[in-house]
């Protein structure tokens, strides 16, 4: 019977990630490039690239919790507190509570940083 092993590389600027379920295909692999090319075993990853790598026997966990928490802080919203809505409920919008183009609160609102935290978040 053939057997073949695979793994999944992810690369970021000099860093790279190999993931197998193969031990064996892990040590043949790095070994392979270490050949080829010079480099560094860092052993098991924990981040990278604002994401939290949490590894157990069967599976692994990717989560951007910390990276969230650094970028609510920066915004100043580190204190605020989850909602089902982002509105009060029963709130009704309408036409003319908008702002027209010369109002103060809508010259504010063209500066509102509302682009980063937005990104932050896709």
């Amino acid at each position: 019977m053939f057997h073949i092993d695979f793994g999944n590389l992810a690369f970021y600027v000099d860093d790279i990630i190999l993931t197998t379920h193969s031990l064996a295909f892990l040590v043949y692999f790095k070994n392979f490039l270490k050949d080829e090319y010079e480099l560094i075993d860092l052993g098991d990853v924990h981040h990278d690239v604002g994401h939290e790598i949490i590894q157990f026997a069967r599976w692994i966990c990717i989560t951007k919790k910390w990276y969230l928490l650094y970028k609510l802080k920066k915004i100043n919203m580190d204190d605020h507190k989850p909602t089902h809505t982002p509105m009060e409920l029963g709130f009704h919008l309408l036409v003319g509570a908008c702002p027209t183009y010369m109002d103060k609160k809508k010259q504010y609102m063209l500066n509102a940083p509302y682009k980063s935290p937005c990104g932050y978040l896709i």
